[in-house]
C-alpha cells in the first residue's frame, strides 16, 4: 500500500476489509459501506458484518495515511480519537493534501501572472506554465472520485 495519503478508494476498501477478515475471522459478510477520504489526516471508513451470532454489526475504523487501520472497540474511543484530532495544532492540519494543492496552485497562478509581464520571458515557456497551472487546477477543482 502506499504511504501517503493518495490512496484509492478501492486500496482503502481492500485494507480495511483484509483488517477486519483478520480481527474478526468469524463475521461473515464485511463490506465498506462508505468511505470519507482525506479526513482527520487520514480516512474514516464505516463497515458492516454479521457477527457469529447472526446479529448485523456497523462499525467505523480510521485508515492512517501509512496503510494501517485502527478499529475502535466502542464508540466513546471514537469520540475520543475524533476530539484528538479536531484539537490538532493548526500547522499539523496545514500539511494536509487540499492544502497543500491549494498553495501550488496559487504559488503558481501568482508565477505565471509576474513572469507573463516581463518582455524577455520565453513566450514558450510561459505557454508550458499556463498548460502545468490548467492541469493543477483541474487536478485541485476536479470531481472526487466518490463513485470509484
Amino acid at each position: 500500500m502506499p504511504s501517503d495519503t493518495t490512496m484509492t478508494l478501492e486500496q482503502i476498501r481492500a485494507l480495511v476489509l483484509k483488517e477486519y477478515s483478520h480481527r474478526y475471522p468469524e463475521w461473515r459478510d464485511i463490506t465498506v459501506a462508505d468511505i470519507v477520504q482525506d479526513t482527520f489526516g487520514g480516512h474514516l471508513a464505516v463497515v458492516r458484518a454479521t457477527t457469529e451470532t447472526g446479529s448485523n454489526n456497523e462499525e467505523i475504523c480510521f485508515v492512517y495515511p501509512e496503510a494501517t487501520v485502527r478499529i475502535f472497540l466502542t464508540t466513546e474511543e471514537l469520540a475520543r480519537f475524533l476530539e484528538i484530532k479536531a484539537k490538532a495544532p493548526i500547522i499539523e492540519r496545514m500539511f494536509t493534501r487540499p492544502v497543500l494543492s491549494g498553495t501550488v496552485l496559487l504559488g503558481l497562478l501568482v508565477f505565471v501572472f509576474v513572469t507573463g509581464f516581463f518582455e524577455k520571458f520565453n513566450p514558450q515557456a510561459l505557454a508550458i506554465l499556463g498548460s502545468v497551472l490548467g492541469l493543477s487546477a483541474g487536478y485541485f477543482f476536479g470531481k472526487s472520485p466518490k463513485g470509484s
